[in-house]
């Protein structure tokens, strides 16, 4: 490394606009035509009611039914995260090393991480 070349750089982080925070209970994703990797971020809850009936009994609201709606769970989609590679190997890595610490505080056993990650013997 030549002597006047920098040791080190700064990153500044700046929030675009449409930055937000996002809860995700699970990923969908896949492989792109082009080959990158993308993972689609949901939250899971029960399918919310289209339609309901109240009925009014002694002039008091009664127990509701529900009169239209979905079966099943609704995985709503927030963000979709599309990452070349380079940048999933890099994401790999710093996911890794954030489990690993959470594991620690955790006090996840050696057995039960591996049982976790589908790799029990």
């Amino acid at each position: 490394m030549a002597e006047n070349e920098p040791k080190s750089l700064e990153a500044f982080f700046q929030k675009s606009n449409f930055f937000r925070v996002v809860h995700a209970d699970g990923c969908y994703g896949g492989l792109t035509p082009r080959g990158s990797i993308h993972c689609g971020f949901y939250s899971e809850r029960v399918a919310i009611p289209q339609r309901t009936s109240i009925p009014i009994i002694d002039g008091q609201p009664g127990p509701e039914t529900i009169l239209e709606g979905k079966e099943g769970l609704v995985r709503e989609l927030d963000v979709d995260v599309v990452m070349d590679f380079t940048t999933a190997v890099s994401f790999h890595i710093w996911m890794r090393d954030k489990l690993e610490t959470l594991r620690v505080q955790m006090q996840v056993s050696d057995e039960d991480w591996n049982a976790l990650l589908g790799r029990a013997k």
